[in-house]
């Protein structure tokens, strides 16, 4: 194991300890009472969260092949399927599947918005006076979109996903508080939420809910602005990268 954790930092490794644990006391219960069970392996429907936890935002067919890897890791040797991990199987499957950086421009986020516009079957041409973009989807749209296109997103998980990027919901629901959600089960009752149209501005800050650093150096080219979310101090992603 040496050699991956050569590949992490102090802070990725604790990290992973720290999200790793969490994970196991959630698929006891966080709030139970009973006496813990000493076990060093989670379930394999976890990566998922876990990996998302780290900052690696895979897409269903890519998490789909890490647990499969997982899955059949022992099959030609044993015969058996493994639906469970350790905590060094997670730190391989990070340090393997991880981009090679770690932030998101500005420019990077808008080109993907474009090209959520573009999937668009007939582009809205339809807009309120005033509205200062004319790169924007509807509210409507943007949500069926999502439900549709591509990797489509359940309702249920779109519910629950905006309900927290909205600060609807202090927490996921399926964890640490099943009930959480229960007065938000339907995206009407969402919809006053988010604004009547989406551009890609709205996307990442309204919606995504992230903060924009300018670049201390504008004179460097290749300086890329990083993105962070509003709980991380601002001073700590102003850096620029070549």
């Amino acid at each position: 194991m040496q050699p991956f954790y050569d590949m992490l930092t102090e802070v990725q490794l604790n990290d992973l300890k720290d999200f790793f644990y969490l994970s196991l006391l959630r698929v006891q219960g966080v709030d139970s009472m009973d006496t813990r069970k000493t076990s060093y392996t989670i379930p394999i429907t976890e990566i998922p969260n876990l990996t998302r936890a780290m900052g690696l935002f895979l897409s269903e067919f890519d998490v789909e092949n890490m647990m499969n890897e997982v899955k059949y890791s022992q099959y030609s040797s044993t015969g058996f399927l493994i639906d469970e991990f350790d905590l060094d199987t997670f730190i391989k499957l990070y340090v393997n599947y991880r981009l090679p950086y770690d932030s998101t421009s500005v420019e990077e986020l808008e080109e993907n918005f474009k090209t959520i516009l573009d999937s668009l079957e007939s582009k809205e041409s339809s807009q309120p006076e005033n509205e200062i973009s004319s790169q924007s989807i509807s509210r409507d749209s943007f949500l069926k979109l999502l439900q549709t296109a591509g990797e489509p997103i359940s309702r249920k998980n779109l519910v629950e996903s905006l309900s927290v990027l909205l600060g609807l919901a202090p927490v996921s629901g399926n964890f640490e508080d099943s009930c959480i959600l229960k007065d938000l089960q339907d995206l009407k009752e969402i919809d006053q939420y988010l604004p009547p149209y989406i551009n890609g501005e709205e996307f990442y800050r309204t919606i995504l809910g992230t903060d924009v650093c300018e670049s201390d150096q504008p004179d460097m080219v290749n300086a890329r602005r990083r993105m962070q979310c509003k709980t991380t101090p601002s001073d700590e992603c102003c850096q620029t990268e070549l």
